[in-house]
């Protein structure tokens, strides 16, 4: 039998597998959930948010207009369970806090061309009257269906910004993504008084490699770099590819002192990494200099930061490589770690 929905043309609303086998209950269901007609006025709106960020917190004000009594939870970026924003009545809209149990709610999928993209919804309970859940309902719909396409073009951008700040060998970010994140960073540094420490990276001896085995296999050496770099570092530190075989990484409130123990586990990692090069049977092996400095030991200003680093890094370069120098304003503090004998390789294993 064809449903009044089918017959009338109206595309009904499908419902994100992963959020409604959550805990999070009290899904429109997809007999009831027939997409409200799009309005002109709240789709401009929306249509002007090329940013995920901004779109959700329109999205939010959207609701908040029409149900401000009701606390509105979002998430565009996926159909994933986990909310990544919210904003109670009479409060700012803030992030979703980690770990927090979600609710039981009322909600409603965001979609584009059939293909669920997020969702939208509010904090449902029984102490909220039939019709206020009615209202409730009707707002959700009204805003999902405005809200398809400017999520669709808002992934759409975040994917080409993504691509424009990567590095596109490795997934590290590349220069042009660094250089924002490090004035960014010193300017919040040097308003709250919090440390932020530079490490810029070098390998040595990165040439041979393409010499001996060819540029497959300096890219492979390069991609396992990054994975080590990236295993050994927090979620919250920046790491990049700024050069050739040259990387930075960006420690927020990081003293020198820790920068400085960062870096020597790093470099540690790296002499120890056996990295696959793209051949049979061969496994290359590097090891890299380290300089490390600290924006309030450097100037405060991120031109600085880069130039204290870059000091020590090649002060570390001259010295014979693989060691960690710490910088400070104009001058070098002496070594703090001196070059340690690595065991000789294998039959099996190669390196430069």
């Amino acid at each position: 039998m064809t449903s009044k929905a089918a017959q009338s043309g109206k595309r009904k609303c499908s419902i994100p597998h992963s959020v409604a086998n959550s805990s999070t209950g009290g899904w429109i269901s997809a007999t009831e959930g027939v997409c409200a007609p799009v309005s002109g006025e709240l789709l401009g709106v929306l249509a002007r948010c090329l940013a995920l960020e901004q779109l959700e917190e329109t999205v939010i004000e959207a609701l908040r207009s029409r149900i401000p009594e009701r606390t509105i939870l979002v998430n565009l970026a996926s159909p994933a369970a986990e909310p990544r924003r919210m904003a109670s009545p009479g409060r700012p809209i803030r992030p979703w806090p980690a770990r927090r149990r979600v609710p039981p709610l009322l909600a409603v999928p965001i979609q584009d061309q059939e293909e669920v993209l997020g969702w939208i919804a509010v904090v449902d309970g029984n102490h909220y009257s039939e019709e206020s859940t009615k209202i409730a309902r009707a707002a959700l719909r009204e805003v999902a269906a405005a809200a398809g396409i400017p999520t669709r073009n808002a992934h759409v951008h975040g994917e080409a910004l993504s691509l424009a700040l990567r590095d596109p060998l490795t997934g590290l970010f590349n220069r042009r993504a660094f250089e924002a994140f490090i004035e960014r960073e010193s300017q919040g540094a040097q308003r709250s008084g919090r440390p932020l420490t530079l490490i810029m990276i070098d390998l040595d001896e990165f040439k041979p490699v393409n010499d001996r085995f060819g540029h497959p296999a300096g890219d492979a050496l390069l991609k396992g770099v990054a994975e080590v770099l990236l295993s050994n570092l927090r979620r919250s530190d920046i790491v990049a590819r700024i050069g050739g075989d040259e990387f930075a990484v960006l420690l927020p409130e990081t003293a020198l002192d820790a920068g400085v123990k960062l870096a020597r586990r790093l470099r540690n990692a790296l002499a120890s990494a056996q990295i696959e090069g793209g051949a049979k049977d061969v496994r290359l092996r590097t090891r890299g200099s380290f300089g490390v400095a600290e924006l309030g030991l450097s100037g405060g200003c991120a031109s600085g930061l880069v130039e204290a680093a870059d000091r020590a890094l090649y002060s570390a370069k001259r010295r014979g490589g693989h060691r960690v120098h710490r910088g400070q304003g104009r001058r070098h503090l002496d070594p703090t770690l001196e070059a340690q004998p690595t065991r000789k390789p294998s039959s099996q294993e190669s390196r430069p």
